[in-house]
């Protein structure tokens, strides 16, 4: 699976989406202000190492993880020179293995959770991982956001608000070629796998609300972040866009 994801670009994949990114280090800061200071974090999935600057003005240490090689080198080639800083290669489901007897205050899986085809695993691997009281910062592609809510409801597919199992977005001949999952997540199904691996739901934000490329064309930047902020908290409460934040706290 490492190799499938060394041949993409991570980093050219966000040229062109300052919208969605900063839209993401909104609702990570909104969580992050909250906890204390000299956290020891783990970054799972950490790809190029986008997010490192959020949590790193909070941490005592960080360890940065993925199963991509390329993406290490590029995160080490931006972080390698912060003495907090180290980098582990592992798939996420080895992480624990790998880190030994290590607890951590916060975990992160941000633009991850999408490739896990058995996401219970992982979350009972980030619960093992995390102190007493640790938090987690999970990310999930939503299956039930308003525009797919609304394309299915148009097509008479009436019954798709409780359909609560995963959907793989990949098409049939992607999938028969064992192409990377990419699976998005029904609110509830994702509330209750952390309910059962021990976790605690603190806050819920909806993110990258107006994802669209008309609207981006019409509206500023900086207004378009506006609404952001003000907005991620209250659509979280009804899981309006298409990618959903939680900030959850081990029990």
């Amino acid at each position: 699976m490492s190799a499938a994801y060394d041949n993409y670009n991570y980093q050219a994949y966000w040229k062109g989406r300052d919208y969605e990114h900063e839209s993401e280090v909104l609702a990570i800061n909104s969580f992050i202000k909250h906890l204390p200071n000299n956290l020891n974090v783990i970054d799972i999935g950490c790809g190029f190492g986008r997010l490192a600057p959020l949590y790193l003005n909070k941490s005592k240490r960080a360890l940065l993880t993925d199963s991509s090689k390329k993406c290490l080198s590029e995160a080490k080639v931006r972080l390698s020179k912060d003495p907090r800083v180290s980098f582990l290669y592992s798939k996420a489901e080895n992480v624990v293995k790998k880190t030994g007897s290590q607890k951590f205050d916060l975990a992160l899986f941000v633009r991850v959770m999408h490739h896990i085809e058995d996401p219970k695993i992982i979350l009972k691997e980030v619960n093992r991982l995390l102190k007493k009281d640790g938090f987690f910062i999970l990310e999930y592609a939503n299956k039930q956001h308003i525009k797919a809510t609304f394309m299915n409801l148009k097509r008479g597919n009436f019954i798709f608000p409780f359909e609560i199992f995963p959907e793989d977005k990949r098409t049939s001949s992607n999938q028969n070629e064992k192409c990377i999952p990419f699976l998005n997540f029904h609110p509830a199904y994702i509330k209750d796998l952390l309910t059962e691996s021990g976790f605690e739901i603190i806050e819920v934000r909806s993110v990258s609300n107006a994802r669209s490329r008309k609207l981006k064309k019409i509206f500023p930047h900086n207004f378009m972040l506006l609404i952001e902020r003000f907005l991620q908290k209250p659509l979280g409460k009804i899981h309006f866009g298409p990618s959903i934040f939680v900030l959850a706290k081990k029990k």
